[in-house]
């Protein structure tokens, strides 16, 4: 194709190049540099001059949020260039409709002439784009079919051992691309103090407050991840309740990868959405265990037996909601007799769950039992005080201000008869 036989303007030329494997791009025959030897070739065979190179390499053809295009879009928007080429259709997107637009609306409302040198696309001598539009409905055909086959490859991996991870987990050391784990002992002995302790009677938050007071490394720190290192901020460098609860319920650490867990929700998009536990792809025996099964089976029963406390309709007002002032935990609402003289009495009392315990290294020594009633009344009493306080105050009394905040001025006769009859 000899361009310059129909146009002798002057054009100023954006080469744009584009790599990904994930696409299904074969590295040796879709290289950037087999690319860049194509295009300044046809360049140089026809006297255009070129602006600057455009370089995505490692970029899916399914989306355009990609860099160095956005960067040259942003130069034709600026009127740098007048022409794009590029090796091929596929090289520009494999996304029908998104390339499209591009060739048929967005090149030519700004003055851009664009040449995809394989596909023998030029936008100049066929101002229809009669055939761009099929062969854009085949790459995009292409693209969803390679995804296809790329997920039917890495399962049938998977299920053969493959363990697809960019950092091993807590505890381990990565060994091959395979996702081969061995057994990193130092942060090894923290998984399994973290088991020893939960067993013990420690709650997530207890041990948490102790990792960070002994300024044990977190895991992010420890794995050394890139984004993590980068942006160390507070939630980075301290231990949390969370990273431990995940830590306690991870089969990882029986041996057990735990697959598939989520899916792209379509070829054209990385968003992922969780899958349902069914769909998941577990493999047992995979890596060396840091923990025994009977204490992953002892862990994994205290949270089942933890999990989603119901509160009944006799059960007293505050429960579930009270905290320690110490060590964070759960503070229990129990029953005691109290004998005075021949008479004995039930009442509530409010303790600590942990201190309450006897199994706690000492972590919590509030064992002080506090009247449930008397501790009732006090919270209520001060409840209605700020009540009180609030409803006789000028904000409440203003007019515009009360129906914009509860919407109806009858509310206020209402609270205030409550609180009388409290």
């Amino acid at each position: 194709m000899e361009a310059n036989d129909f146009d002798n303007k002057k054009y100023i030329v954006a080469l744009y190049m584009r790599l990904s494997k994930e696409d299904g791009d074969k590295e040796e025959s879709e290289s950037i540099k087999n690319q860049r030897k194509i295009l300044k070739a046809f360049v140089k065979e026809n006297n255009y001059e070129i602006y600057d190179e455009y370089i995505d390499d490692g970029y899916s053809g399914t989306n355009f949020n990609r860099p160095d295009f956005k960067r040259m879009i942003k130069d034709i928007k600026d009127g740098k260039v007048n022409m794009v080429i590029t090796k091929n259709l596929a090289r520009l997107g494999r996304e029908y409709i998104e390339t499209g637009r591009y060739i048929e609306t967005f090149f030519p409302e700004n003055g851009i002439r664009y040449i995809a040198i394989l596909d023998d696309v030029d936008t100049y001598l066929d101002k229809n784009c009669d055939t761009v539009a099929f062969k854009n409905i085949m790459n995009d055909f292409y693209a969803k079919e390679t995804s296809k086959n790329i997920k039917k490859t890495k399962n049938r991996k998977k299920q053969e051992g493959f363990y697809y991870t960019t950092y091993a987990p807590f505890g381990y050391k990565k060994l091959n691309k395979k996702g081969n784990l061995e057994i990193d002992e130092v942060a090894a002995d923290v998984v399994r103090r973290i088991f020893r302790e939960f067993i013990a009677g420690k709650g997530t938050y207890q041990i948490a407050q102790l990792l960070n007071k002994e300024e044990v490394t977190t895991p992010g720190l420890y794995m050394d991840i890139k984004r993590v290192v980068e942006n160390i901020t507070d939630t980075t460098n301290k231990w949390r309740h969370t990273t431990i609860k995940r830590i306690l319920i991870n089969p990882i650490y029986i041996g057990t990868i735990v697959q598939n867990k989520t899916k792209k929700i379509s070829y054209k998009s990385k968003k992922m959405i969780d899958l349902p536990k069914e769909q998941h792809t577990f493999t047992e025996n995979h890596h060396p265990a840091i923990i025994d099964i009977d204490t992953w089976n002892t862990v994994q029963s205290m949270f089942k037996n933890n999990k989603g406390e119901k509160i009944k309709e006799e059960d007293p007002l505050l429960k579930s909601l009270l905290h320690c002032y110490h060590c964070h935990n759960k503070l229990q609402i129990v029953k005691k007799n109290d004998k005075y003289k021949d008479k004995v009495t039930v009442r509530k009392y409010v303790i600590c769950s942990t201190a309450s315990r006897k199994i706690t290294n000492k972590i919590c020594n509030n064992k002080k039992y506090i009247n449930y009633e008397n501790l009732e009344t006090n919270v209520l009493d001060k409840i209605f005080n700020v009540f009180e306080e609030y409803i006789t105050s000028n904000a409440f009394s203003n007019e515009e201000l009360l129906e914009n905040l509860i919407k109806s001025k009858s509310n206020k006769g209402r609270l205030i008869d409550k609180l009388v009859i409290s």
